[in-house]
């Protein structure tokens, strides 16, 4: 976009959160890996646990995760995840077997939400 030569426009500024000091040592800390307090009062870690469960070809089947945020699954060619808000406090994850084999999904990151290891078994449908 131009603009005409000879107009003048004015630009209010203001403070961004990321440049007051106390977010730029938060930063800093993120930036060094400083630990963080956690909830479970641990320097730095996050709730951690793992899971499994088995599904058919072509099924569905689900596993609270409680808040945990964010979902890496290592093989999608084997199911379909997706990660869902059950309630305010409460996420669910949904995998849908698509082929049989073997894979495992990480429900959260590490160190900012609680993290579930889901190591997951797809079966053959019965025909």
């Amino acid at each position: 976009m131009a603009f005409p030569r000879g107009e003048t426009y004015s630009v209010r500024v203001r403070a961004s959160p990321l440049t007051s000091p106390g977010s730029i040592s938060l930063a800093a800390a993120l930036l060094t890996g400083a630990p963080l307090a956690s909830a479970d009062g641990g320097a730095g870690q996050a709730p951690y646990r793992e899971a499994s469960m088995t599904v058919k070809v072509g099924a569905t089947a689900s596993e609270d995760v409680g808040y945990a945020n964010g979902l890496v699954c290592d093989d999608v060619a084997i199911i379909h995840a997706r990660l869902e808000a059950e309630s305010p406090s409460s996420n669910r994850l949904y995998v849908t077997g698509l082929k049989a084999g073997t894979t495992s999904c990480r429900a959260g990151t590490a160190g900012v939400s609680p993290v579930v290891l889901v190591k997951i078994t797809v079966q053959p449908a019965r025909r």
